[in-house]
């Protein structure tokens, strides 16, 4: 199975726009949870009070520790595929913070264990 799907309907992107949404993809699969799978869709819809297209798209990111999605809409795949690369990394910014803020704090080196008894206990 591959790690990050990318997946248009209702157009086809240019070789360009397509590289570009995918490699943004692999950057949010690098920051997320390891074992994590990616899958993006991108639509194309017209807009009815001004036939203008509006492209509206998610990512859902399947991890061993959860499932993260997030949705946007935008006027062109590159700002809808920012949009959605910033709303996934604000995402798993905040499971992060939660990860890590709710583990106990680990002392790292020998001066920390020793400092974290207070002063009088450096005898070394």
């Amino acid at each position: 199975m591959e790690d990050v799907l990318v997946q248009f309907h209702g157009f086809s992107p240019s070789q360009f726009v397509h590289a570009h949404v995918r490699e943004l993809m692999r950057r949010i699969h690098e920051e997320s949870p390891s074992s994590s799978a990616v899958r993006v869709s991108i639509s194309r819809d017209g807009s009815e009070k001004t036939g203008a297209p509006i492209f509206k798209g998610y990512i859902r990111i399947s991890s061993p520790v959860g499932q993260f999605f997030v949705q946007a809409t935008g006027n062109g795949i590159l700002e809808l595929s920012h949009e959605l690369l910033e709303r996934a990394r604000r995402r798993l910014d905040r499971w992060k913070h939660r990860r890590f803020e709710s583990q106990p704090r680990r002392l790292n080196s020998r001066f920390e264990r020793v400092k974290s008894f207070g002063s009088g206990h450096e005898a070394f």
